[in-house]
């Protein structure tokens, strides 16, 4: 489903969203989707899965994923909770995905997560 990210978001959107509301993913496929929607989501200006995804994610994440994953779960998790007004678990969020991306070294996101942080200070 990735490779399809870059030609088509919109159809990735869509047919993502409609599983992943459906609930009929096992929890790696629903930790997966959740990171895949939310690239999509960015690219067609789409608003961002709920806070409730987000976590429900990360536990898989943490559990089974990569460091990367975990990272980018993170970074996606904040920008929820920013959405939510939760303006302290988003920081939260976002300095541990940036702890995560420095052992990475993902120095796109990590460039892109300062410029959001640098607004709140």
């Amino acid at each position: 489903m990735e490779f399809l990210l870059w030609e088509y978001p919109d159809s990735v959107y869509l047919l993502l969203d409609s599983l992943i509301n459906e609930n009929d993913l096992d929890e790696a496929c629903f930790a997966k989707s959740c990171l895949i929607i939310s690239k999509a989501a960015d690219k067609i200006d789409k608003r961002l899965l709920s806070v409730t995804d987000y976590e429900k994610a990360l536990y898989w994440y943490i559990d089974h994923g990569d460091i990367d994953g975990q990272g980018q779960i993170n970074y996606y998790l904040g920008r929820s909770y920013l959405e939510d007004m939760q303006y302290e678990k988003a920081m939260n969020a976002y300095l541990h995905a940036l702890s995560l991306f420095e052992k990475n070294t993902r120095f796109i996101i990590v460039l892109h997560m300062l410029q959001v942080i640098c607004r709140f200070v």
